[in-house]
């Protein structure tokens, strides 16, 4: 039985047949062999392929290779997780790593191109069917329950390239909006090393301004079932810093054995690898009678004199300080952190409070409007992916008709009023 909408009205020429009647999958050769460390001991020009790691899907690149696709190509699913059933086309020479699968076709009179497209949406519908609270995993045999559409070979070639060429001029688009957004960052990023830049007067070093990680011995006397703030790592912001959700709370004795303290004004800068490069730190403010816990892998700064607390973020957020942080990162792996030292022997010139209130004030402003543009361009992104899917969806399932499009110059007229934005 047919459940998906996206096979309903067809054009008449269009069959509907089982998607094994034309493709069968199959999972790598030697998938559990190709980790990160294999490839990084066997480097090459062949990419590694897998369903768990972005760039678009390449875990690494080594000497040898599994499968020559050819210029034809196979397609790609990853298998299980949050990315499960994820498309891409691969061709040329490659292996496979694990969590994902090959769909390769049965038939030389179809078009893989045009099945790229035509099951991007059928398996994004089939995926949505997996509840949120299961583990989607995408199995070989699960492609015996799915049904495509077939059309005439011609028309199959046809949407792969009208796709190709449209799909390619969005894509253009967003990737331009990326680097818009990227050059408004570094832009800032600039501006505030600039304002930290302040030479008058005699370097300090930190360690004489701030107490670095307060012992829990201060809260001792408080009460086992006081309810204090709990801040997860996720809950910090990247970036410039600040709190996404303070929603958190938990008693004060389910917490002292294995968490980090603070308390109220005080700023927690992350020391692990790569949430310190990321930026993640904050001032802790409206907590829970004003005492908190989080991750062990904060450093808790509190300031003791003659420094303004937004004035010391972007102190801890200019790229000077962020450099001198990870030559001090010290750990094995993936897991290095920043020394205490690092921090303490931080230099500064000292500007008065006055100007550090003002300083911070108009960065601020700075921020707030920058933010208020990304947030523009990133909506203008959202329209160009939903037409880029909407594109693909109506043009697959024969819906859209494609030489009425090229006529009226439709996606002209869309990137036109997406772009105005």
């Amino acid at each position: 039985m047919i459940s998906n909408p996206l096979l309903l009205d067809l054009p008449k020429n269009w069959l509907i047949a089982k998607l094994v009647w034309y493709f069968f999958a199959e999972k790598g050769k030697e998938a559990a062999k190709y980790t990160k460390e294999y490839c990084s001991s066997n480097p090459g020009d062949y990419p590694v392929y897998s369903g768990q790691t972005t760039n678009d899907g390449i875990m690494g690149k080594i000497s040898s290779y599994d499968y020559d696709a050819g210029k034809v190509g196979f397609l790609f699913s990853t298998t299980v997780g949050a990315k499960a059933m994820r498309l891409n086309h691969l061709k040329e020479k490659f292996s496979l790593s694990q969590n994902c699968m090959l769909i390769k076709s049965r038939r030389s009179e179809i078009n893989v191109r045009f099945y790229y497209y035509h099951l991007m949406p059928l398996f994004q519908y089939e995926r949505g069917l997996i509840s949120e609270h299961m583990q989607a995993s995408f199995r070989v045999e699960d492609l015996s329950r799915y049904y495509i559409a077939v059309p005439p070979l011609d028309a199959q070639k046809q949407i792969a390239d009208f796709l190709d060429k449209e799909t390619a001029r969005i894509d253009k688009l967003i990737n331009k909006k990326k680097k818009l957004l990227n050059i408004l960052t570094e832009n800032l990023q600039a501006k505030l090393d600039q304002i930290t830049n302040y030479k008058k007067g005699k370097a300090i070093r930190l360690r004489f301004l701030i107490k670095l990680n307060p012992g829990k011995s201060e809260i001792n006397n408080l009460p086992d079932d006081m309810e204090v703030s709990f801040l997860p790592m996720v809950a910090i912001n990247d970036g410039f810093g600040g709190i996404n959700d303070l929603k958190q709370t938990k008693n004060l004795n389910s917490l002292l054995d294995s968490y980090t303290y603070f308390s109220e004004g005080e700023i927690l800068l992350a020391k692990v690898t790569p949430c310190f490069e990321n930026g993640k730190k904050t001032i802790a403010l409206n907590l829970k009678n004003s005492i908190g816990f989080g991750t062990s892998e904060l450093h808790i700064i509190r300031i003791i004199k003659n420094l303004v607390p937004e004035y010391l973020m972007l102190i801890l957020s200019s790229s000077k300080f962020k450099i001198a942080g990870c030559i001090s990162m010290t750990g094995a792996g993936g897991l290095k952190r920043v020394s205490e030292n690092a921090i303490l022997d931080y230099r500064i010139s000292l500007p008065s409070i006055e100007r550090q209130k003002l300083t911070a004030g108009r960065f601020k402003k700075n921020c707030v409007l920058v933010e208020y543009t990304k947030d523009k361009i990133q909506s203008s992104m959202e329209k160009l992916k939903e037409l880029r899917s909407s594109l693909i969806n109506e043009t697959v399932t024969g819906r859209l008709d494609i030489e009425k499009w090229r006529k009226r110059n439709n996606v002209s007229l869309g990137f036109k009023k997406i772009t105005k934005q």
